[in-house]
């Protein structure tokens, strides 16, 4: 029992909340996809509700649930592979920008100033 009465006040906050949402809402191109959605999440909901009351178990909505030990290997594999190539990047960066700054430097020294003579006649 104690299922269906949260059940029923969590789709009565929900109801509660989209025509709040839609008071406040401008008529807009949108409004057509923001109905869709609150449909999308009223029927998870339901779902959700109908599960718990059949099996006694909530929908478990983690991603830790949804990922098995396998893919999380796999993912740090990627992972690793990403960071491994993120810094070789990064060193080509700064090597390129090491000689770029070395040949400014070197063109900096090749560059002669000629001394100015300035006379002042009274």
């Amino acid at each position: 029992m104690e299922i269906i009465c949260n059940l029923v006040k969590n789709l009565v906050y929900f109801m509660f909340f989209v025509n709040i949402a839609e008071k406040l809402m401008i008529d807009s191109k949108m409004q057509k996809y923001i109905r869709l959605y609150v449909g999308l999440l009223l029927c998870i909901m339901l779902v959700d509700g109908v599960k718990e009351f059949a099996t006694g178990e909530k929908i478990k909505w983690s991603s830790e649930s949804l990922v098995n030990d396998s893919d999380m290997e796999e993912m740090g594999e990627i992972e690793e592979e990403f960071r491994q190539q993120e810094e070789r990047i990064q060193g080509e960066i700064e090597k390129k920008y090491k000689e770029k700054t070395q040949n400014q430097k070197e063109e900096e020294k090749k560059i002669k100033i000629d001394p100015i003579m300035v006379q002042i006649n009274e």
